[in-house]
């Protein structure tokens, strides 16, 4: 019969891809469809053999007003039928929506996992169980697909998440295989409308695309779908692995506010690499979806010359820093000015600047640190920043230069030059921190009075 054939299948499968082990306590998500209740039939029929712990979880998010009432009704009184522990959460689902960026099915989503995992860590189960099968997983390949993923959208449903203990033991089976062992085992189950519904784009692709592409393209298209998540599922496993190789081969440094990446080295990897390199390491740097052309624009700056930025999100960029491409966090662009009285020293979340008047002048190549002529200084010394139109006279030349042209000349990236903080003394430039100092302060054999300025970045 075909209910012991699918139920003997199913074993076969959770023990091969070890989903589920002997003793394990399972949260059982049901909605109260078909799927989710053959689900729940399969694990009571194995509850005593393979001394399962079981309990329903139902998350109605309100959508269908009677109905979705109707449905927490029915799961509830199932599990009381099979004596069974029952959970229910319910969110007005839509209204949070509005409130957010997010579509609706999003927000579900996250709304539903976050109470089964709550449930889980709270009531001490081993693991979360999912009725998602093989159409689910063949449809998610090919919407990805349509939306321009790259190989982790390709690699369809994840059939666990041990990082979350989600397990999905139904996507070997077919949702028609699905229903079949469900009719013969005459499980009762309730029918949500909103599948029926082509209002999202996810039914759309479900009720009309794939059917016509089964027809017309490829009749086994979800069997053919299903195979090419398992090679993207393991190529997507030959990345992770090659990528901490190509981690140790390009990076020179990594913090918390920056990655430094060797230029030369990464321009001689094959093209497939830059791309994945760069596309890998950019979103777990900034922690956010990187599309396939902020990735093409990113390999664009690696070879552009020093200074070239691109963003990746509102928070994080990459830039080219002559024999370097580096990730950064985005500064503050946040205007700031601040009186200096010297001798004193003044702490910002970005820097850390100091004046001290000392005997005699210890020159050096280090450019944060420099000394000037305190008797050139006016009343009013300001710590500010670059203002469009600032000009000074760079040490060693004789005609002002505007600040904006001087930046372009050393390459500064322009995202950079907002946050070098400018020492002003009545209006005139005296030092652009940590880059050059104003050929009108510098000492001279008739200097007097000697004032020493440090300046440091804050990193993180």
């Amino acid at each position: 019969m075909l209910k012991d054939s699918f139920l003997h299948t199913f074993q076969q499968h959770v023990r091969r891809e070890n989903l589920l082990s002997e003793g394990e306590s399972l949260v059982v998500a049901v909605s109260g469809g078909i799927d989710s209740m053959t689900l729940l039939d399969i694990l009571v029929r194995l509850q005593q053999d393979w001394n399962f712990q079981l309990c329903v979880a139902h998350f109605n998010h309100k959508l269908r007003d009677e109905e979705s009432e109707e449905d927490e009704v029915f799961v509830k009184q199932t599990a009381e039928r099979l004596t069974l522990p029952f959970y229910s959460k319910s969110v007005k689902t839509a209204e949070l929506s509005e409130g957010s960026r997010k579509s609706i099915q999003v927000v579900a989503r996250e709304l539903r996992y976050d109470f089964f995992q709550q449930l889980r860590l709270s009531r001490g189960y081993n693991k979360i169980v999912t009725a998602h099968n093989a159409n689910d997983n063949a449809e998610t390949v090919l919407f990805n697909l349509l939306r321009g993923s790259g190989v982790k959208g390709l690699c369809g449903i994840p059939s666990s998440r041990s990082d979350a203990g989600i397990i999905r033991p139904f996507l070997f089976a077919t949702r028609e295989r699905i229903h079949q062992y469900g009719e013969e085992r005459s499980i009762a189950y309730h029918e949500d409308s909103s599948n029926k519904k082509t209002d999202y784009s996810r039914n759309l692709l479900r009720h009309h695309i794939f059917p016509i592409l089964h027809q017309t393209i490829n009749p086994n298209l979800t069997e053919t779908l299903n195979r090419n998540s398992e090679l993207f599922s393991m190529l997507e496993s030959y990345l992770t692995i090659q990528s901490n190789e190509w981690k140790k081969q390009l990076l020179t440094s990594v913090s918390e506010e920056e990655i430094i990446v060797a230029r030369e080295l990464l321009l001689e990897q094959h093209e497939f690499v830059q791309h994945q390199f760069l596309h890998t390491l950019a979103k777990e740097f900034s922690r956010s979806e990187v599309s396939f052309d902020t990735v093409k624009e990113m390999l664009t700056i690696a070879s552009s010359e020093t200074g070239s930025w691109c963003p990746i999100d509102e928070h994080t960029m990459l830039y080219r820093d002559r024999e370097h491409v580096v990730l950064t966090r985005q500064p503050s662009t946040e205007n700031f000015q601040v009186f200096v009285s010297p001798p004193e020293r003044i702490h910002r979340d970005t820097f850390d600047f100091e004046t001290l008047f000392v005997q005699e002048a210890n020159f050096s190549a280090n450019r944060s640190i420099e000394f000037i002529d305190a008797s050139k200084l006016g009343k009013i010394i300001l710590l500010r920043n670059w203002k469009n139109g600032d000009w000074f006279i760079p040490l060693g030349m004789n005609e002002k230069k505007k600040l904006s042209d001087y930046f372009i000349e050393q390459k500064v990236p322009r995202f950079k030059k907002q946050s070098i903080p400018i020492l002003t003394s009545d209006e005139n430039i005296v030092w652009v921190c940590g880059q050059r100092l104003d050929e009108r302060y510098k000492i001279t054999s008739s200097t007097t009075s000697i004032l020493k300025m440090e300046y440091e970045p804050v990193h993180g």
